[in-house]
């Protein structure tokens, strides 16, 4: 069972890079050696809000799971950008991992949320899957123009 905790962060910590990335879970004290999803939910400039940990996550398709409770929790309007991080010490990135990185696109997408990268951490190894489909770089922040209904008076 899966376990997790929040980590909350001031607005001063931007994540434009996967090196920012392992910044931030060094900072948060992640352990990347043991199995685990993890979660840094962005604001709209990029800054690290939160660090959620989903760790005794031992299957390759944890990262779905903890989408979509992650979404079903969360409000319209209340996330922005995530990055997602799947710790798999016994499991290398696959193939099934680039149909997930669609899944997961469409998930997050559908919410109106953009996931800016998921990186696999194997080992020493760290593989971003978003490359690994030759998606475009996601680290800038996206103009969003949402509409919102009109308010009769």
């Amino acid at each position: 069972m899966a376990r997790s905790y929040f980590v909350p962060y001031g607005s001063d910590f931007h994540v434009t890079s996967a090196a920012a990335v392992r910044a931030a879970l060094d900072y948060s004290e992640v352990d990347t050696t043991t199995p685990a999803v993890v979660v840094l939910i962005l604001g709209p400039d990029r800054e690290l809000l939160t660090v959620l940990n989903v760790f005794d996550t031992t299957r390759p398709d944890a990262a779905d799971d903890v989408a979509e409770c992650l979404l079903s929790l969360v409000s319209e309007d209340a996330l922005d950008a995530v990055v997602i991080v799947s710790a798999r010490p016994t499991s290398p990135p696959s193939d099934a991992d680039v149909d997930r990185w669609f899944s997961l696109c469409a998930q997050f997408e559908a919410a109106d949320v953009q996931l800016v990268d998921w990186l696999v951490v194997h080992g020493h190894r760290w593989t971003s899957i978003r490359e690994s489909v030759g998606a475009p770089s996601r680290w800038q922040r996206r103009s969003r123009q949402r509409v919102h209904a009109a308010v009769p008076y």
